[in-house]
C-alpha cells in the first residue's frame, strides 16, 4: 500500500466490543495488544496498534530505522522524529498516535557503563519502538470504542468497514492446553548458597541492599497467543501486553505500573512494600500499622527514594522531588519534569 501524508483524524464507533474479540483476527500480523484484562483505576483503558509505518530500534549500538541502518541512537531518533511530527492529543484518551515499545535493562546498561556478565541468550533487539497507523482505543468504564489514524494506508472510513466486518465474522478460538516445560537456571541449593552469600555480603557492608532474580524458561508448543490468552483469563492484570514484531513475541501480564508520564509529571506504582486490603475496616488498620512498623520495607522506601533523586539519561530511574504520603503508605509518587526520554514513554503509558 502507498503511504499517504494525511492527518490524524479519530472517532467515536456506534458499535461498542470487547478489544480482545477484535485482536483475535490481527494477532498474526505486526501488532501490539495493550490489554486491561484486570479493571481497576489503573486498568481503564485497551488499546490495539495495527499497520506500522516506522519501526526504530537499536542493538548493540546500531540503531535501524524500517530495517535500514542509519547514523545516531534510538533516543535521538525518537526526539527528533516526534519534534518534526508532534500531534496534539486534545482528547481524553490515552494515545491517538504515536509509538508503542520497548527498553531492554541490556539497554539501560551503556548509560551507566556497567557490562554484564552473562551472554546474550535472546536475540532481540535491545530497544524498539514501532509507529501504528490505526489505534483502536477501548474505554473499559464507559463501554466505548475509539479508532484513530493518520490514514497513511487507508482511510478512516475504510478501516470503520474492515473493522465492522471483521466483528460479523467473529469466530474465535484459543488453546486452553497450556503443557509445558519449566526450567530454572538455579537450583533449589544454588539459590539459598546465592542468598547466604549476599547476607554475607550485607554483614561485611559491602552491600546494603539487592535485588536476587532468576531466570525462568518455559518450552512449549503452545503459541505465544495461546499463552497470552490463558494469561488474561487465569492471571488477569491491569497491565498486560502482547506485542508481535513478526519475527519474535513478548506476552506480559505485568500487575504494577514502571512508569507514567502525563502532563510534566513522572508516576511510578511498585508492588513492593504493600500489604493487601483487608475484608474490613479494623483489617485495613492492622494492616497499615504492620507496614509502618516494617524495618524492611521502610529500609526499600528510603532506598527507592534515595536512588530515584539523581536524574538518569534513561528512564529505569529519574525524579528530581517527591510525594509520599505516610497516611497512605501502600503509595508513593515520583514527580519530576519530563526530559526527552520522558516524552517517549509517554507514548507507552495506556492507564
Amino acid at each position: 500500500m502507498e503511504v499517504q501524508e494525511l492527518s490524524l483524524k479519530y472517532k467515536k464507533l456506534k458499535k461498542y466490543f470487547p478489544a480482545e474479540i477484535l485482536y483475535s483476527h490481527f494477532h498474526n500480523t505486526k501488532s501490539v495488544f495493550l490489554d486491561s484484562s484486570l479493571k481497576n483505576k489503573y486498568g481503564k483503558y485497551s488499546i490495539i496498534g495495527l499497520y506500522p509505518y516506522l519501526e526504530v530500534k537499536e542493538s548493540n549500538g546500531i540503531l535501524k530505522v524500517n530495517g535500514d541502518e542509519t547514523n545516531g541512537n534510538l533516543l535521538d531518533f525518537l526526539d527528533s522524529y516526534i519534534k518534526e511530527n508532534k500531534q496534539e492529543n486534545n482528547t481524553t484518551l490515552p494515545i491517538i498516535s504515536g509509538a508503542i515499545g520497548y527498553l531492554t535493562y541490556d539497554y539501560g546498561r551503556k548509560f551507566e557503563n556497567i557490562s554484564s556478565k552473562h551472554n546474550k541468550e535472546i536475540d532481540i533487539p535491545d530497544a524498539l519502538f514501532t509507529f501504528y497507523d490505526l489505534y483502536i482505543i477501548e474505554d473499559l468504564e464507559k463501554n466505548e470504542i475509539y479508532i484513530s489514524t493518520q490514514e497513511k494506508f487507508n482511510s478512516i472510513e475504510n478501516y470503520e468497514d474492515e473493522i465492522e466486518n471483521i466483528l460479523n465474522k467473529n469466530n474465535i478460538s484459543s488453546d486452553e492446553n497450556t503443557i509445558c516445560n519449566i526450567t530454572s537456571d538455579f537450583s533449589k541449593n544454588e539459590y539459598l548458597d546465592a542468598v547466604e552469600s549476599m547476607r554475607n555480603f550485607i554483614k561485611t557492608g559491602d552491600i546494603y541492599i539487592a535485588n536476587m532474580t532468576r531466570q525462568i524458561k518455559i518450552e512449549s508448543d503452545r503459541k505465544p497467543y495461546d499463552i497470552f490468552c490463558y494469561l488474561r483469563k487465569h492471571n488477569p492484570s491491569p497491565f498486560g501486553v502482547y506485542f508481535n514484531d513478526g519475527d519474535f513475541q513478548i506476552v506480559s501480564a505485568s500487575p504494577e505500573r514502571f512508569l507514567e508520564v502525563r502532563n510534566g509529571i513522572v508516576e511510578t506504582r511498585p508492588i513492593k512494600g504493600t500489604r493487601k486490603r483487608g475484608s474490613t475496616t479494623e483489617e485495613d488498620i492492622l494492616l497499615k500499622k504492620e507496614l509502618e512498623n516494617s524495618k524492611k520495607d521502610k529500609s526499600e522506601f528510603r532506598n527507592n527514594l534515595e536512588n530515584t533523586s539523581k536524574v538518569h539519561e534513561l528512564c529505569i530511574a529519574f525524579a528530581c522531588c517527591f510525594q509520599y504520603n505516610k497516611e497512605d503508605i501502600d503509595e508513593y509518587q515520583i514527580k519530576s519534569r519530563c526530559s526527552r526520554y520522558c516524552r517517549c514513554l509517554e507514548r507507552i503509558d495506556y492507564g
